[in-house]
């Protein structure tokens, strides 16, 4: 919404809707197939590997596994660590949007590259993922730590 405003204060209106609309089908079609990838992997007998990142970590790293030793010093309270956290994890949602956003604004030709680029990655990621699936390294490491 906020990028549809200052399009319209920039008096690019239509120019926007124009070029943003694959975009926003994009993120609904993108958003839909995320939501249902559990049930396309259980028609297709996929399921998540638990194991392959863990010891791809424990391989690189050794006992001292990275992740594993930041969740031992997670804070029992809010710290300003946090809130950095937060955004720079959220940056992979609003990040390539704001810098589509000014590349939209500089060059409108360089956005669509930009934006047909960004499309192609997210939905290879999808399909990688679908094909997959593999469970994170503290997740992997939980579940290897509850089996006999």
């Amino acid at each position: 919404m906020a990028l549809l405003i200052v399009s319209l204060l920039l008096g690019n209106l239509s120019l926007f809707l124009k070029d943003w609309v694959p975009t926003l089908l994009f993120y609904f079609v993108y958003e839909f197939a995320r939501g249902h990838l559990s049930t396309i992997q259980n028609l297709l007998h996929i399921s998540v590997n638990m194991e392959i990142l863990y010891q791809a970590d424990k391989l690189m790293f050794g006992a001292n596994i990275p992740v594993l030793i930041a969740q031992k010093l997670i804070q029992p309270n809010v710290t300003i660590i946090d809130y950095v956290s937060f955004v720079w994890y959220t940056s992979f949602f609003w990040f390539p949007i704001l810098t589509g956003f000014l590349f939209w604004i500089k060059d409108r030709e360089f956005f669509k590259i930009f934006r047909n680029a960004y499309i192609i990655l997210c939905f290879m990621a999808l399909v990688t993922f679908m094909f997959f699936p593999a469970a994170p390294p503290w997740m992997g490491r939980s579940m290897v730590s509850c089996r006999p």
